[in-house]
């Protein structure tokens, strides 16, 4: 119940370690990089694996034995498109390689806040770059958990 709700520190202190899911990188839209953010689409490597609340996450990646943080969004994605297909992307800072068809790890450490739709792609933006402080703030609170 608390990874369907989106509570990923709760679903911690139950599981004694951040939750998880491992999956393969697939093509996107290349949304992402036009916004100044790049991102992985994840395709789950267990197709009945629980995936948390639609919402925007600070996360832990495992790529290629080495770790990264970065930020996550799963859901609809409504501003850029009005499909209603859920979709699982990550942001992972200082990171530029081409990781297509690799299996990556993700750890969930914080909700940032729920998905949302904003107005422009401006404004998306706007709160990316917030998103992305708020989740560079938390790195030396979780470097032991990554």
């Amino acid at each position: 119940h608390a990874l369907s709700d989106g509570n990923v520190e709760r679903a911690h202190s139950f599981l004694g370690r951040p939750y998880a899911l491992r999956g393969t990188v697939v093509k996107g839209d290349g949304r992402g990089r036009t916004l100044g953010y790049p991102t992985a689409n994840i395709q789950p490597d267990v197709a009945k694996k629980l995936i948390p609340a639609n919402g925007v996450y600070f996360v832990g990646a495992k790529l290629d034995g080495a770790a990264y943080f970065g930020m996550m969004n799963i859901g609809v994605r409504p501003t850029v498109t009005t499909k209603a297909e859920r979709m699982i992307e990550v942001h992972l800072f200082d990171f530029g390689e081409d990781i297509y068809g690799k299996l990556i790890e993700i750890s969930f450490l914080r909700k940032l806040r729920n998905e949302q739709k904003f107005s422009s792609l401006e404004e998306l933006t706007i709160q990316l770059g917030n998103d992305k402080r708020q989740s560079l703030g938390l790195i030396a609170e979780f470097s032991q958990t990554k």
